[in-house]
């Protein structure tokens, strides 16, 4: 395995953590396998989709909140 795996989007994976938002619900909401996640995650995304992430980790974030 490769060492710089770990650490991939890590800004991605430690806002979602800090969000209290899952792999599966992003997978959910796009409407793929929670797999597919995990190995889009596995290396830099682009800027572009980095901004997708984003706005979906708000979006779900937000409804999560909302329904507490």
């Amino acid at each position: 395995m490769n060492a710089n795996c770990m650490y991939a989007n890590s800004d991605l994976r430690r806002k979602a953590k800090e969000s209290g938002v899952t792999f599966w619900q992003i997978a959910d909401y796009m409407g793929v396998c929670e797999m597919t996640i995990s190995r889009r995650f596995r290396r830099e995304l682009s800027e572009k989709e980095k901004t997708e992430m984003n706005g979906i980790i708000d979006s779900l974030a937000a409804q999560k909140n909302a329904s507490h």
